[in-house]
This record gives structure tokens, sequence and C-alpha cells, in this order.
């Protein structure tokens, strides 16, 4: 009798859980199911009459955008139609953008095949309909529902996937090219259609072509069309005169990339980085000042937002940590390369194209599994990679070399983040049989390598030093990469090590990580540490890279420090400590991005 009471005790502590649960309808070709519509960032969720309201929770937000997040049980197959799209009913407070990314299966991401989309603040309900993304074979177990800037309140009535249009359009080929020749291609409701597809400028002017559609298809490519450059256009496709609403298609938002980039290329010549002679300032050294951008590890994917604050920071170039087999080294998260590519770099490379800014594509791995990030450069028992691993490693580096191999905006290749526990002559054999696989393919691009312990500075005579001026014969478009961070070594020691291997080489260096360890050394250390770095990449006129944006605002006295019990505490956090120090460096020592003639 006692297990009876207790039973029925949790069957409707259950069902009462369940019915406070904010829930909306989702609703796709196989019926309609209430899914779970939680907020983040501090948010809380208000039901009422069927209406899920995410509104403010009191808590200061770690991040500067607002998400709601839809979980998808059972997991949502991605084999959609190419008339299938989202459709979302909601009302927000105050005018905002939206953007969607969807989770999959795998835990990788995958964003809207186009960039945020308006949103006017009113009392309505609107329904907004965006583009599925593509990624057939896949599982999605959660939709991101993305808000910039604060929404204020928002409330939703329901999501589905439906087919709200009589025609479909897609963007395909290089959008950084459309410029030259816009190419798209789309579906009709009916087997044949005339299309209509208009290009609205950035000052409104609309131009247009037509196309028939066949079985349901059509593809047009358009020669030159008449987009504004480094302005935003619009793409938009429309059957029946457009009369009706679902005679339209979405709209999609077309930036207009300057088509010849040849003015934005970086190589290396003597000690220094230089830009193009095709640049509207000739050849001119170029000194990288970054910071680090750990996409969807320490910062949640969003791209236009890091690129605007960077700019406005005189920042010219974003080290992106991406992953050639394991996402964030993880062996249980395997990656598709084609599909990180896609998913994960490009958008990046876009915005940072958008905002004129260089990306540096740093592989954030080890030569080794994932390493205990809490005992970083002390000795790790992770197991080395094996032959095949390796192999591995080198194919998908091939491939990303392939992809980005015309792209000026990437300024280079950082073959791996921090080898570890593992020889100078090995180091240099693997790095050298990477820089060679890829330069079969780019022969373009400055490929950046690291050093047997851990990048140290330190390391780089021994790493390096039997073949500094010859490992990319005859291109000799290599920079060595060093990391460091207080008490790995003083400045005043970094300085030694680097003028030494620059002496004797010739070679340009670059410190591609380095920063302030404020949970485990004290403020002095920390403070006294940046500062002298930040002195010797003046005198030796050397390029840096801070690690790593952790949130787009600043606050200098906050990372607390974690010894001395300094700082703003609980912390608001910094964007990367300390913005005091690095933000007036930046001002002072980054190349401006080279103008085109």
């Amino acid at each position: 009798m006692k297990k009876v009471i207790l039973w029925s005790a949790v069957f409707f502590a259950a069902l009462a859980l369940n019915a406070a649960q904010p829930q909306i309808p989702f609703t796709t070709s196989s019926g309609t199911v209430m899914q779970r519509l939680l907020p983040t960032d501090g948010r809380k969720a208000e039901v009422r009459d069927g209406i899920v309201a995410h509104v403010p929770g009191g808590k200061t937000p770690r991040h500067l955008f607002f998400r709601s997040m839809l979980i998808l049980k059972p997991a949502l197959k991605s084999d959609f139609a190419p008339e299938d799209a989202l459709l979302v009913n909601l009302r927000v407070e105050k005018d905002t953008r939206i953007r969607v990314r969807w989770r999959k299966s795998d835990k990788t991401y995958i964003d809207q095949p186009i960039p945020e989309v308006p949103l006017t603040g009113k009392k309505e309900f609107q329904n907004v309909t965006l583009p599925l993304p593509e990624a057939p074979g896949k599982q999605y177990t959660t939709l991101f529902l993305e808000f910039t800037p604060d929404p204020g309140r928002v409330e939703y009535k329901s999501v589905a996937i439906a087919r709200p249009r009589k025609v479909t359009l897609k963007l395909s080929g290089n959008p950084a090219k459309v410029q030259d020749r816009l190419i798209v291609t789309g579906t009709t409701a009916e087997p044949e259609a005339e299309v209509t597809v208009r290009v609205r400028n950035s000052a409104g002017a609309v131009a247009e072509k037509s196309v028939r559609s066949k079985d349901g298809l059509f593809r047009l490519e358009w020669k030159r069309p008449p987009i504004h450059i480094y302005r935003w256009n619009t793409l938009s496709a429309s059957v029946n005169g457009g009369r009706e609403s679902a005679d339209n298609s979405i709209e999609i938002p077309l930036y207009g990339y300057r088509a010849d980039d040849s003015h934005a290329w970086l190589r290396v010549r003597g000690r220094d980085i230089v830009t193009s002679p095709k640049a509207k300032e000739g050849e001119r050294v170029f000194l990288p000042a970054g910071i680090g951008y750990a996409r969807d590890v320490i910062l949640p994917a969003q791209d236009e937002e890091v690129m605007r604050f960077c700019r406005a920071r005189n920042l010219n170039t974003v080290r992106l940590a991406f992953y050639t087999r394991f996402f964030n080294n993880r062996d249980s998260e395997p990656l598709d390369i084609e599909e990180h590519i896609r998913d994960f770099i490009v958008p990046v490379v876009l915005a940072a194209k958008r905002h004129n800014m260089y990306v540096i594509l740093d592989d954030h791995g080890y030569f080794t599994a994932k390493i205990d990030e809490a005992k970083a450069r002390e000795k790790q028992s992770v197991p080395r990679w094996s032959e095949a691993g390796f192999q591995e490693w080198i194919r998908r580096w091939v491939k990303v070399a392939e992809f980005f191999r015309d792209e000026p905006n990437v300024l280079g290749y950082e073959l791996l983040n921090e080898p570890h526990d593992i020889t100078p002559d090995l180091t240099r054999e693997w790095y050298t049989r990477c820089l060679k696989a890829i330069r079969k393919v780019d022969t373009r691009h400055i490929i950046l390598v690291g050093n047997c312990d851990w990048s140290h500075a330190r390391a780089m005579e021994r790493t390096w030093g039997k073949t500094a001026k010859t490992v990319d014969a005859p291109y000799n478009n290599v920079v060595f990469a060093f990391h460091d961070y207080p008490e790995d070594n003083h400045p005043w020691d970094v300085m030694r090590f680097l003028e030494a291997f620059q002496k004797k080489h010739n070679v340009p260096v670059l410190c591609t990580e380095f920063g302030a360890t404020h949970w485990n050394k004290s403020e002095t250390v920390c403070r006294m540490f940046e500062a002298g770095m930040f002195t010797v990449f003046a005198r030796l006129n050397v390029g840096w890279m801070i690690w790593a944006l952790g949130r787009l605002e600043d606050n200098p006295r906050a990372p607390y420090n974690e010894v001395d019990k300094v700082g703003l505490k609980p912390p608001r956090f910094d964007s990367a400590a300390y913005s005091d120090i690095w933000i007036p460096a930046a001002k002072v020592m980054a190349s401006p991005f080279p103008g085109a003639k």
C-alpha cells in the first residue's frame, strides 16, 4: 500500500511539473507536439493562456544577446524539402534582430543560411518566416532563437516547419563574388512558372530578371548585378506578380563584397609580414594585433558582433579556434571537416570580410588527445596521436587549404595550437609534413608553426633552428608562432629568445596567444606580465593575439583575481583580461587594413 501511495505521489508530481513547463506547439508534416521552450542567461519563463513569455530575470546576463531554446524531443530529422521553411509566431516588445541556430545530435551547430532578420516591436503577434539549413541525414536536438539587441519581453504562440511560399530562392556559388556573378536556384509550387528575381540595393533601387521554371525548378545567372559594394542589398523572387504573400520568396540579405580583393593579401618578406603591392598604400609592413575567438567553447557564436567589437578597439585580426578532427578535442565528438568548414569557419570569414578584418585559422589542438586544461603547461598523461591520426590531420588540413586558397582575408593557417610532451625533432617533422602537403594545393597563404614545448618562445630555436630558413622553400611564407603566460617566462626572457632567433634566421615571429591567468596568479604578476609583453612587442615590432574573448563588453576590474581577492565580485566579466592594457596597445600598434586602389 505504501508503494502504491508513493508511486501515485511521484506520478501526480510529474504531471504537475509537466503542466508547469513552458511548452508551445511545434508542427511538422508528422503532426503537432508540445515542446519545451526555455529561456537562457538569467531570463525567466511565464506561461499564460497557452502563450510562453521570456522576460528579464534580474540576473546579470553572461552574454549580450538573449536566447530562447526549443528542446526537440524526439530529435527532428533534417531531411527538409526545398520548399520547407521555419515559421515562428511571436511578439517582441522592442525593435531587435533575430537569428537562428540548430544544434545537431553530434553536438555541433549549424546557423540559418542568412544573417539576422530585423523585427519590429509590436503589440500584435507576427509570423516570422526563416529559411532552413541544409544538413541532409542529420538530426536536430535544439533550436535556438537569438535576439540582439535586447528585445525586452518576447512572447511565443507556436513554431512550425511548413511550406508557406509558392516560390523559394537560394544563393549558389561563392557569396563573396556576387559582384561579378550572381547565381541563384529555386523551386516553384507549379511545374512551370514565370519567376522574377529582384535585387534591391541599399538605396532601395530595384533591378530584376526573369526565368521560367521547369519541373518546379529554376536557375538564373546574373553577370555584374547592380548591387552596392560594402553595403547590404536584398535578393528575392516572386511568381504571379507577387500579388500575395505566398507568391514571394523569403528575402535573402545580400552583402556587396568587393569581387577583386587582391589588395588584401599578406605575405612574408624577411622578418616582416607585408601587404600586397596591389594595396592602395603599396607594400608595407603589416603588424597583426588581434584576439582569440573560441567560438561555441568560451563565447557562443556571434560573428557579426565579434567583428564589430574588435574593429571598434582597433584590432585587425581574429584568431579563430577551430578543429580538424574532434570538436574541442573531445574524441566523443568527431567532426565532418567539410561541414565544419561550411558551418563553423565560413560564417566567421565572411563576417571578417564585411568588417575589413583578418582571420587566423587556428587548429586548436595539441598532437594529443584532449588535455587537462587545469594543468596546461604541465606534463600531461594523455596519449599522442597515432600515425593514422596524424595522417588524417594532414588530410583534413589539405581540405581546409583547398577551400580557402583564394581567400585573402584568411591571414594564415596556424597548423596546431600547442604541441606538448614531444621532442623538437618529431614536432618539426610533423609540422613540416603537413606544411608540404598544404603547399601542393595552396602556395599563397602564410603558414604559422608552433614549438615543441607548449609553443613557448624558449623552444623556438630547439624546434626550428635547423630548418627555419628553408622549411618552406621556395615559397618562404612561414611565420613562427609562440605562446607565453605569466611565469612561463618573464617578458625580458621572451624578448631575448625572440631577438636571438630573428637575428640568426631573419624570419618573422608572431605571438598568437598570451594573456593573464588571473585565477592562479596575483594581480601584480598578471598586470606586470601583460605590460611587459606589450613593451616587448612594441620594441621588436612583433604582432600579437591576446587570449581570449569572453564577453563583448569591457570591465577591466573584472576578472576577479582569485589569488589577491581583488576586483569586482561577482565578476561582470572582462572582454579579455585586462582591457585597460590591451585596448590602448591595439590603438597604438595595430596596422590598418590595406586599402583598395
